[in-house]
């Protein structure tokens, strides 16, 4: 079974040097979104939590507003690390080299909807844990794209990886789907490929 939430990242792996100090720039007002519209987010999950555990689904426009805030991290994230080359905007409207995309809202089991922060302890720890790996990828993904212009492909494995589970944890947590996290660390690769 196909898990609800996608993340796609570009294969290609060029990176021109001149837009790599520019992303130190754009990193200020991004996180600085990012960080507001977190809020707001955190607001709406806990409003989709009161709600699905009273009517077993989230209701749509809760589910719309929290997508797009996990797109928005997404594309952020990959274009800060290098996992994409284009801007992400500030909406999470259009396309990006990093993306998500996740169903639409279906049916959960209340008694997994109440417990939901306690069941996501073990994958909120190691999400915590790979946070820095992540940062310690895209320094590295920075210096080495500085030199050679070109993201080693296992570099962008391992970021798309993190970005994947990121994405599939905050899902879980802001009810999006009730499918856990996978950790699986080998997707296949393939043109915008699928994580």
């Amino acid at each position: 079974m196909n898990h609800p939430v996608t993340v796609t990242v570009t294969r290609t792996t060029h990176r021109p040097r001149k837009g790599i100090l520019i992303r130190l720039l754009a990193a200020i007002p991004l996180l600085v979104w990012g960080y507001v519209w977190g809020v707001a987010a955190i607001v709406a999950a806990v409003a989709s939590w009161v709600s699905t555990l009273f009517t077993g689904r989230s209701p749509e426009f809760l589910h719309v507003f929290i997508a797009r805030y996990i797109r928005y991290v997404t594309q952020s994230l990959g274009y800060l690390s290098m996992l994409g080359q284009r801007f992400p905007g500030f909406l999470a409207d259009g396309p990006a080299d990093a993306d998500f995309s996740v169903s639409g809202p279906r049916e959960q089991r209340r008694s997994t909807v109440g417990f939901r922060l306690i069941l996501a302890v073990p994958i909120i720890i190691l999400f915590d844990a790979l946070q820095t790996v992540w940062l310690i990828v895209a320094a590295f993904g920075w210096v080495i794209v500085l030199v050679t212009e070109e993201l080693p492909v296992g570099l962008r494995n391992v970021g798309a990886w993190i970005l994947r589970l990121q994405a599939e944890t905050l899902a879980y947590l802001g009810l999006l789907t009730e499918r856990y996290p996978r950790v699986d660390v080998n997707p296949p690769v393939a043109h915008a490929a699928a994580y």
